[in-house]
Formats: C-alpha cells, structure tokens, sequence
C-alpha cells in the first residue's frame, strides 16, 4: 500500500483544502483547516482527503477495494441502527461477495487452461473460496428482526422489574430496561458480524 503523508498547513488551495480553510487557519479559527492527507500510487497519480484515507481507498485493486470497502461499511454499524439495518448491511455485504466470488471464478474459467494452476489462477481461486467462506459465516450469523428482538428481551427486563411501591413510573422504567437489553443483544450481533474478515491477499 502506498505511504500516506500529511500536510500540517496547505500554502495554496488545491482538491479538498479552499482559500477560505487557509484563511481559517491563519486566524486561528479552525488550525487544522488547511491540513490534508496525500498519498501516490506508482500508476494513478497523487490522491488528497480532507481525512485520512479508508482501507479502500489505498488500494487500485478493484477486488481489494471492494472487500475493504463492505468492511468499513459494517465497522460503521452501531447500537444507533435498528436490527432491520444491520440485516440490510450484511444483506449488501453478501451481494458484494457473491459478485466478487463469481468474477474471481469467471476470470479464473477464462484462463488458458494451462495457466489456471498458475500463480494468478489460484489467487483468483482461493480469492472465491474466502468470499465463499465469508458468506456462509455471515448467513451463520442470527439477526432478530425489530419486533422479534423486543419480544425476546421483554420477559428478561420484566423480571428486573423493582418492586411497584419503588419506581413512579413504570411503564417508562421497563422500556428504558427494554432499550438497554436491545442494545446489549446488538452490541453482540454486531460484534459477531465484524469478527467475519477476509483472510486472503
């Protein structure tokens, strides 16, 4: 992968920093406004981010980027998504590896035969049989849906119920006991999904 430098203060305006961000940090408005990140590949010229780059983004390898990218996609997944979004998450993520799975095959099949046990042909292989491995883990994985959930944690919050004579309210002090037990089983899940990673080159 490439090196990724980083500029402390931009001198003139370019892709991602403006005259104004210049401005802003010569007046001490915002310090890191001028500041950016760039990085070269030996074929494809210099590349800037506001930001430092994402996996994805520091590769030219079409698989590799997309690998990376699904990765990221469900690294962003939190307790602030319903269980509906994380199903759509991998849902999406298991598209991108069964495409991936498929051209890796597809490439390998349309390979001299003679080269297909060459270098290239059991990359391209074992590339498919990693998606392959990703998408059964990922269909491994047991995602509630939001109604479901609910229903599964409702008799565990109930019995942690205080006494009646101790809480005010207590149909707010069992959903805020539902919420908490919501967010604990998709903490899990998430953590499940995210321990799934591509193991190839």
């Amino acid at each position: 992968m490439p090196r990724v430098h980083r500029v402390e203060r931009a001198r003139k305006p370019n892709a991602v920093v403006t005259a104004q961000d210049i401005e802003d940090a010569k007046s001490g408005k915002r310090p890191d406004a001028a500041s950016y990140y760039h990085w070269s590949f030996r074929y494809g010229g210099k590349h800037v981010s506001k930001t430092y780059p994402k996996q994805s983004q520091l590769t030219q390898s079409e698989f590799l980027g997309a690998i990376y990218g699904l990765a990221e996609d469900l690294e962003a997944l939190s307790e602030q998504n319903s269980f509906e979004e994380i199903r759509e998450a991998v849902e999406d993520a298991k598209s991108t590896l069964e495409e991936q799975r498929d051209e890796c095959e597809s490439k390998r099949d349309s390979m001299p035969y003679q080269l297909q046990d060459s270098e290239t042909g059991e990359l391209l292989e074992q590339r498919g049989q990693y998606c392959e491995e990703m998408i059964q883990e990922l269909d491994g994985i047991e995602i509630p849906g939001d109604d479901e959930a609910r229903e599964e944690v409702l008799p565990e919050a109930e019995a942690e119920l205080p006494d009646e004579e101790d809480i005010e309210d207590r149909e707010a002090y069992l959903d805020n006991l539902v919420e908490e037990k919501l967010n604990e089983r998709k903490q899990q899940v998430i953590d499940e999904i995210q321990a799934v990673e591509y193991q190839g080159e």
